[in-house]
């Protein structure tokens, strides 16, 4: 519950404060089990693990913080199932952001470079 007071008009409470935007729909997965990068901190080279629900092409992306795209890559038509990517890239140490998009879906994780 959700109390609210004025300046002279009183006080106002609220039992449904949450109610979700329509129209758009959030395909980004959250849960940590969906994507897994290691090793993680990682010189450069590491291996993506994540699962398909259905056969689909895979594109990869890696994003620094500034949200500059800085690497990209994609697949030919993946099996159902879990998969492993090989990623090598030639970044400064930082921290990165991995995007996973396969058709409707996409995964995200976050990659750190220790060089």
């Amino acid at each position: 519950r959700i109390y609210i007071a004025t300046h002279g008009r009183g006080v106002f409470s609220c039992d449904n404060y949450f109610t979700p935007p329509t129209g758009i729909v959030d395909r980004t997965l959250k849960a940590k089990s969906d994507l897994s990068i290691y090793p993680n901190p990682s010189s450069g080279n590491s291996k993506i693990n994540f699962s398909l629900a259905e056969s689909s092409e895979v594109l990869l992306k890696v994003y620094d913080m500034n949200g500059k795209l800085v690497h990209s890559m994609s697949t030919q038509r993946l099996a159902k199932g879990e998969q492993q990517l090989e990623l090598q890239v030639s970044v400064p140490a930082g921290i990165y952001l991995v995007s996973l998009e396969t058709g409707e879906r996409r995964l995200v994780g976050r990659l750190i470079i220790a060089k």
